[in-house]
């Protein structure tokens, strides 16, 4: 039975982050092996005095304001405070169920190769939702492998469940930078596992440790949710091409330019006629990579901010 640090950013939702924490203290995991480090990222709603009211209760919940906007800053500020050598990053919008922690757990101990470890997540709905959204769940961190535990260099894990080896996540330079107020500067828990990948480090996953991500009809199964979630999936997509040639500007532009004339007149244009819905999130996703492409050429302010995420995490972490 290892110990675990649970790191939980949240802002400005007290009320499916209370779910969220009853969740993760119902746990089926000795007390004594696991803590809860809510990092609250400046939340301005009654989320500080919520956690109070765990902590005079609790003697494994910590409680640390980050005002640094931004999932890069609350996952890392819970990591460099963590007092465990296992992470697990959860979302405050999530519920656990009580093998969550248990179930990850056994995978670790399965194979003392494996590096990071994720779950089941599925989508858990206020109300009915309009037929078509199911094909998009993915885009809501649904994930759902296998029937069984998978072990795979190429698995991809999302941040509702997510957990990894401390001294891994120090070793790959932590998660890439990700939402920084309103703009997406990078490709946050994908860069993550695409460093994973790149170094060789074996993945777990299991569909015993289960997540329920909660989502709400009236906001997330809309046409404009699931469009934002491709622009941001497009602007991940574009910094993954930076990143790959060292932040070079023209070897860049030509891979973005390239992939985004094949994805609109190729991808899109084939799908129209079967599925139009499609075909228009996938003009968004290219168009939106483009339109990043232009921020780092046109825009100093933004590029300098991208390149200074090359030294930020060491800086943070000594910090």
């Amino acid at each position: 039975m290892n110990n675990y640090s649970i790191i939980l950013p949240t802002f400005n939702r007290v009320q499916l982050l209370q779910l969220c924490i009853e969740s993760l203290i119902k746990q089926n995991y000795d007390k004594q092996k696991y803590e809860i480090i809510i990092v609250d990222n400046n939340s301005n709603d009654s989320t500080e005095k919520l956690v109070k009211y765990y902590l005079n209760k609790y003697n494994n919940i910590r409680y640390i304001n980050e005002p640094r906007k931004g999932l890069y800053f609350t996952r890392h500020t819970g990591a460099f405070n963590a007092k465990y050598d296992y992470l697990c990053f959860c979302d405050d919008d999530a519920i656990y169920h009580p093998d969550w922690l248990k179930e990850l757990d056994f995978v670790y101990n399965k194979n003392p190769n494996v590096a990071a470890v994720g779950g089941k997540i599925l989508i858990k709905w206020d109300k009915q939702p309009p037929p078509w959204i199911y094909e998009y769940e993915s885009f809501l961190a649904k994930i759902d492998l296998a029937d069984q535990i998978l072990l795979s260099y190429s698995i991809n894990l999302y941040g509702a469940s997510l957990s990894i080896k401390r001294d891994v996540l120090f070793n790959i330079g932590g998660f890439e930078p990700d939402q920084i107020g309103d703009r997406l500067i990078g490709d946050g828990e994908i860069g993550l596992m695409a460093k994973l990948k790149k170094n060789k480090l074996l993945i777990g996953w299991t569909p015993y440790a289960i997540t329920y991500h909660l989502q709400f009809v009236e906001k997330n199964a809309t046409i404009k949710d699931i469009e934002r979630r491709f622009k941001n999936n497009g602007r991940a997509f574009a910094y993954s091409k930076l990143k790959k040639h060292n932040y070079r500007k023209i070897l860049f532009c030509i891979e973005v330019v390239i992939s985004a004339l094949i994805g609109i007149v190729y991808q899109a244009f084939k799908l129209y006629f079967i599925n139009p819905r499609k075909a228009y999130f996938i003009r968004i996703f290219y168009l939106e990579s483009l339109n990043y492409m232009l921020q780092v050429i046109t825009n100093k302010e933004f590029y300098k901010v991208i390149l200074s995420y090359n030294s930020l995490f060491d800086y943070h972490k000594n910090e």
